[in-house]
């Protein structure tokens, strides 16, 4: 492939004269265009697409997001950010990712993506407040909301809610959930666990850990609501090694779906409807929100106490 300057020389005018011939512009002769046009198609030449954006000649294909660095080795990140991927490129766009480790460098890769004159801006599980200036490009927040984004992240109050009802229509009355940090999902996630299960009559014990839980099955407790479902699947390995039987003993419900494992209830993601709301953003308008989690049975819940 050659350069327009290559092109240029070629043809025996000036790179300026390329431009205007290549581009359809004025102040060409229709036998030099016709030159310029055969010869680029000769010898394979190809617009600079970053040349072609810069100069507002053409829309940029990419999308950047800005991943937790947390999202690394994740399969639920994976499972998110390929479906984001595969929406983007059935729009023809491109999706390009970079870590961030705290906020500081949140704030430096944001920047340096928006620089760059993206078509949009993704936060993926988000440090809120460190947002630089957008100068208009289109910023979405996924997993967790950031406040001056568009906040695609389902109501997670109805994800803690759900598994509530789910465990007290099948028996259970006395709940365990683990809280994982206080960040606005877990936050949300414990407390529509906690004012659901109470609600009907539940008691809920609030811990921090596996081992806190597992305490709470040995004093009678018969269910466990886990933050995502990897840690469901640490709580039921732990379980094993203890001899306390699942769910013959007590019940166990994740949140994730991510995976293909269907012995675990879990109250899967949206994933899909979380690219399409990416989509939208891209495109300039303001999407609905997003579905709650589904809620997906499997053999790690069985019934309470009789």
């Amino acid at each position: 492939m050659i350069s327009s300057l290559e092109l240029a020389r070629l043809a025996g005018v000036s790179q300026g004269t390329v431009d205007r011939a290549l581009h359809g512009r004025s102040g060409v002769a229709a036998a030099t265009r016709e030159r310029v046009l055969a010869l680029a198609a000769q010898h394979g030449y190809q617009a600079n697409p970053v040349a072609r954006e810069m100069m507002g000649l053409a829309a940029s294909p990419l999308v950047g997001a800005v991943v937790h660095a947390i999202g690394t080795h994740a399969v639920f990140f994976s499972t998110l950010m390929t479906a984001v991927h595969r929406r983007l490129r059935a729009d023809g766009l491109h999706l390009v990712m970079s870590y961030a480790a705290d906020p500081a460098e949140q704030s430096a890769v944001a920047t340096h993506l928006l620089a760059r004159r993206m078509r949009a801006l993704l936060l993926v599980h988000g440090f809120d407040g460190h947002l630089p200036p957008a100068g208009g490009i289109p910023v979405a927040a996924l997993v967790l909301p950031v406040a001056g984004a568009v906040n695609l992240v389902p109501d997670e109050l109805a994800t803690g809610r759900i598994a509530a009802e789910q465990l007290v229509a099948r028996g259970h009355r006395r709940l365990v959930v683990i809280s994982h940090g206080e960040h606005a999902v877990a936050v949300a996630r414990r407390d529509g666990f906690r004012t659901a299960g109470q609600a009907a009559g539940a008691s809920v014990a609030v811990v921090d850990s596996v081992p806190a839980a597992l305490d709470q099955v040995r004093s009678g407790a018969s269910a466990v609501f886990c933050h995502n479902d990897p840690q469901a699947d640490h709580l039921l390995t732990a379980a094993r090694i203890q001899g306390l039987a699942c769910p013959q003993r007590f019940s166990v419900v994740g949140v994730d779906g991510s995976t293909d494992d269907r012995h675990l209830a879990t109250l899967a993601y949206p994933f899909a409807a979380i690219a399409d709301g990416v989509a939208v953003v891209v495109g300039g308008m303001m999407p609905s929100a997003p579905p709650p989690c589904v809620w997906r049975d499997g053999a790690s819940i069985g019934m309470g106490p009789q």
